[in-house]
């Protein structure tokens, strides 16, 4: 069956967005596009994933009490909303969290507190380690393949999903950098060959034409190339485990960020 295409303006998110700040009493730092439609391949149904970092007040902090640090909202018309707090943000980061590095270089960003936010750019730009990234990229695309193993069809998504995770996991070994957040850049970067070009090309056309739930037969020349990335990529030797950085600049940041939001004197 098919599905209404789902259509949200940048007005309508920032209402949502406003709406729960002040529900919520918090200080919404940044907030971007997180899904499919920032990773450049949204099919005709998907959701907007909305993902924001917020600041609490400073007394939000000084209790002895457990407090929640995410704030999550049900789906509401195709619109999925969910913030992590800084705090929770910066101890993740701190232990090399992929999902909340892609937040920050996501193609589509809604909001920014661009001087508040600077701490904890900064931060991450001098304590970025890219070994646990590669880690986390290539977890993704075992699992996806994984997945595929067993099937002689599979939903397009999964090969999307896969590709990306399996260039970034290039990408940051090659070159030691965050990688980029979308697909284009992506295989821009890692240049695959003209035949594996072709059928991504085609993949994205029937994707965006398509419903999440859309499924096509196994493509023997991406299996190829992803099995063989994947391989190559996960034969080069890294260390199992790496020390996290000192927690003192991530402190330093909540801190300073927390002074910038007025919330510190």
């Amino acid at each position: 069956m098919k599905h209404e295409p789902h259509t949200r303006d940048r007005q309508d998110i920032l209402d949502a967005l406003y709406e729960c700040a002040e529900m919520e009493d918090v200080h919404i730092l940044y907030a971007c596009e997180s899904g499919s439609r920032a990773w450049g391949f949204p099919a005709l149904d998907s959701d907007y994933d909305v993902r924001f970092i917020y600041a609490g007040r400073l007394n939000h902090y000084l209790t002895v009490t457990n407090r929640r640090d995410v704030i999550e909202r049900p789906i509401d018309q195709g619109l999925d909303l969910g913030g992590w707090d800084l705090h929770k943000c910066l101890a993740l980061l701190r232990s090399g969290n992929g999902p909340l590095l892609e937040w920050l270089v996501s193609p589509i960003v809604y909001e920014t507190q661009i001087e508040a936010l600077e701490p904890l750019r900064q931060t991450v730009a001098s304590t970025f380690r890219p070994l646990p990234i590669v880690h986390h990229y290539l977890g993704l695309t075992r699992g996806v393949l994984e997945k595929m193993h067993s099937s002689t069809s599979v939903p397009l998504k999964t090969y999307c999903y896969a590709l990306r995770a399996v260039l970034a996991a290039s990408f940051v070994t090659e070159r030691q950098e965050r990688p980029p957040m979308t697909l284009e850049e992506l295989l821009d970067a890692a240049k695959p060959p003209e035949s594996v070009v072709e059928r991504i090309a085609s993949l994205l056309e029937k994707k965006a034409m398509s419903v999440e739930s859309d499924r096509m037969l196994r493509d023997q020349v991406l299996d190829d190339y992803l099995t063989s990335t994947f391989q190559r990529v996960d034969a080069i030797e890294l260390p199992r485990r790496t020390a996290a950085p000192s927690h003192e600049p991530f402190d330093l940041a909540f801190r300073e960020t927390l002074r910038r939001l007025g919330e510190l004197g």
